[in-house]
């Protein structure tokens, strides 16, 4: 699983083993990538990331949102605006980044 991975290029090549073999991510998987990218201080690859899920949900905006809150406070406000139109409600973990 990807969160049993011990560096973000190893999460990164799980997802892309998933693709090659037509696996389709689920958000756990996602969020976790995410996370994992947040760990390894890789703000722009959990943008990335966020951006190509397809219907990313809160969990998925929070991981983004603690990738970046100590890297680019732009960035924070930039996902902030992004969960609007998704129909994404903010939580506590959200306010804390």
């Amino acid at each position: 699983s990807i969160s049993a991975c011990q560096t973000w290029p190893m999460a990164m090549q799980l997802c892309m083993l998933a693709g090659t073999y037509s696996l389709r991510s689920n958000v756990v998987a996602l969020s976790s990538m995410i996370s994992a990218f947040e760990k390894a201080r890789r703000w722009s690859l959990a943008i990335q990331q966020l951006h190509a899920t397809e219907a990313p949900n809160l969990t998925c905006f929070n991981a983004a949102l603690a990738a970046c809150k100590d890297a680019s406070w732009l960035m924070v406000l930039e996902i902030w605006r992004e969960m609007r139109p998704m129909q994404v409600l903010p939580d506590a973990i959200s306010y804390r980044c």
